[in-house]
């Protein structure tokens, strides 16, 4: 499979990013994209990494869903942990897809150690200053009930996206034909 997808993600009051991400498999459920590398800063939470810069990653994206998840490496290929975005449905075009997201974030340490919110002040923020539209407000409310239940039945990350997929198994089925 050799097709790259531009993305073009939006932050609500911050501007717009362009990524460009490889397919490595495409169901009817979710797609999954290989990030390599990751250009940005490292990502740190309470000064342990998240993502290296110059790591690979793995997006999981769900069609109709108001987020995606990443699977966060360091650059020796380690697997660090889960990091779920909420976001708008992903607008699927034919050249580009178009994301926006809603600040709010879920980090789960490969570790085991606990799952946390992240941004929760910063999602507030947007919501008091009217960023988000309020149909924004109720997906992400609604979103992260949700995903709390799948946390608390130990259900978080979902099927699709729980995979021992590696980043070198990724590489080989991105660059497959």
């Amino acid at each position: 499979m050799d097709r790259d997808v531009p993305l073009i993600y939006d932050r609500p009051g911050k501007g717009t990013t362009r990524f460009v991400h490889r397919v490595v498999r495409r169901t009817a459920d979710v797609t999954i994209l290989l990030m390599d590398p990751y250009e940005g800063p490292d990502l740190m939470h309470d000064g342990r990494l998240m993502l290296e810069h110059g790591a690979a990653g793995l997006w999981y994206v769900f069609p109709g869903a108001w987020y995606d998840i990443g699977r966060f490496h360091d650059r020796s290929g380690r697997f660090t942990g889960w990091y779920t975005n909420l976001c708008r449905p992903v607008e699927f075009g034919d050249d580009t897809w178009q994301m926006t997201d809603l600040f709010l974030d879920l980090w789960q340490p490969a570790d085991g150690s606990g799952a946390v919110w992240l941004d929760v002040d910063e999602f507030a923020a947007a919501v008091d200053r009217g960023i988000l539209d309020p149909s924004d407000h109720a997906g992400v409310r609604a979103t992260r009930t949700a995903i709390d239940a799948a946390l608390a039945e130990g259900c978080w990350p979902p099927a699709a996206a729980a995979t021992t997929l590696e980043v070198d198994t990724a590489r080989r089925l991105a660059a497959a034909p």
